[in-house]
């Protein structure tokens, strides 16, 4: 007869701990996932930016030449030469194309052909913007629906920046493919995606590292002696409504019986009269070890200062008394001159739940405290004692456990 339930029990705590911790790192790994990709699409746009802008510097540069447009539109050609580029266009702040790129992959085949094309309205307003406050922007729409109405890729990225050409503030129109940059940012944010899964795996076992088993330890002590009696060490009362919960509904899944046997030690006043309450505790500490030595499966507590309980499951009722008996032998034969009472109670539909099983069996110890003392006084309400629930023989009439909790046999 054990109680390591109670360690089970401390176990399951610990174990909802570790999925609550998991819950929580999967719920962060998430928001993470989240933010990293916004990260790492803004480490691309800044990238482009930069390109946009290294850009703008070269036309900057190449407008000081003798020839300041002849050079702007050579080099608006090695731009859209690249395999990024889509299509680029320099652009006054009235929103007429200046110069444009020749054969780009947006498929400008003639050089000049968008040249006096005037923007869309949406892309107007952006590159005034970027030209009053010299601040790069990404363009609402793909630049080449405005000046050309040629049929562009989806998707481009299109970005905005000043640029100052010949004295004259401008702004330089670029749409980039988005594959490379999408890609980049892909794999990106596949590596920031990576990191955090492996930082949520090692969440665990880290905080295992880092005092964690110390932790777990420590609460399963704590745990333990929440549900221990110091004096015994069997479980006390919070515990057998815990386990008898546990086993109530066990055996109503399994439909296997379960009884409850109270026991009631007698004599101790007279032990603490006579020789001391040391010599009282040490003769319960014995009584506790002869219902911890009790049959394999069944589980002990101490429920008060002269109380016990044994949860027997699997345990029909006359097998159920005929334990209880032998304990209560036992007991008078291993720490006399101590005596024990016991009452037992089996789960059925009068008592099918850990308050009713209780109530019952402590209505049989009642019973049969008064035959041994041979007072025959009948329980209040003159309830008999129900069948087959007392250590007696059983009664002909049927007992309501109905009685017994509020006087009114129509209750429930």
């Amino acid at each position: 007869m054990t109680v390591a339930s109670r360690g089970r029990q401390a176990g399951g705590v610990l174990a909802r701990l570790a999925c609550v911790v998991l819950l929580a790192a999967a719920v962060s790994a998430v928001l993470e996932g989240v933010l990293a990709a916004h990260l790492a699409s803004q480490a691309v746009l800044r990238e482009a930016r930069a390109r946009v802008g290294a850009d703008a510097g070269m036309l900057a540069g190449v407008s000081s030449a003798e020839d300041p447009w002849a050079a702007v539109s050579e080099a608006l050609d090695d731009v859209t030469a690249r395999p990024d580029v889509l299509a680029a266009w320099l652009v006054d702040s009235a929103g007429t194309v200046r110069r444009s790129g020749a054969a780009g992959a947006a498929g400008a085949a003639d050089p000049g052909a968008w040249d006096g094309r005037t923007l869309d309205a949406a892309s107007q307003e952006v590159v005034e913007a970027v030209i009053t406050d010299g601040t790069p922007r990404i363009a609402p729409l793909h630049p080449a629906t405005g000046p050309a109405g040629a049929d562009p890729r989806s998707g481009a990225l299109s970005l905005v920046v000043p640029v100052q050409v010949a004295g004259e503030q401008m702004a330089l129109l670029e749409a980039l493919d988005p594959g490379p940059p999408a890609r980049r940012a892909a794999d990106l944010r596949h590596a920031l995606l990576l990191v955090i899964a492996l930082g949520g795996a090692a969440t665990v076992p880290m905080a295992l590292a880092f005092g964690g088993r110390r932790l777990a330890a420590g609460y399963r002590r704590v745990a333990r002696a929440a549900g221990t009696d110091d004096l015994t060490r069997l479980g006390n009362r919070r515990a057998l409504h815990a386990e008898l919960a546990g086993a109530v509904a066990e055996a109503r899944r399994s439909g296997r019986p379960l009884s409850v046997a109270l026991l009631e030690v007698g004599g101790l006043d007279a032990v603490r009269d006579a020789t001391g309450r040391r010599r009282a505790d040490a003769l319960l500490v014995g009584v506790a070890g002869v219902l911890a030595r009790g049959r394999e499966g069944d589980l002990a507590f101490r429920v008060g200062g002269d109380g016990f309980a044994v949860v027997m499951p699997g345990t029909p009722t006359g097998d159920a008394a005929e334990a209880a008996e032998a304990l209560c032998r036992r007991i008078a034969e291993q720490t006399g001159p101590l005596t024990a009472t016991a009452g037992v109670c089996t789960l059925d539909d009068r008592c099918p739940d850990v308050e009713t099983l209780l109530i019952g069996a402590d209505a049989a110890l009642l019973e049969a405290k008064h035959r041994a003392a041979g007072s025959g006084r009948a329980l209040p309400g003159a309830v008999p004692v129900p069948s087959g629930r007392g250590l007696s023989e059983p009664d002909e009439e049927v007992w309501d456990i109905r009685l017994l909790i509020d006087g009114d046999p129509t209750h429930g």
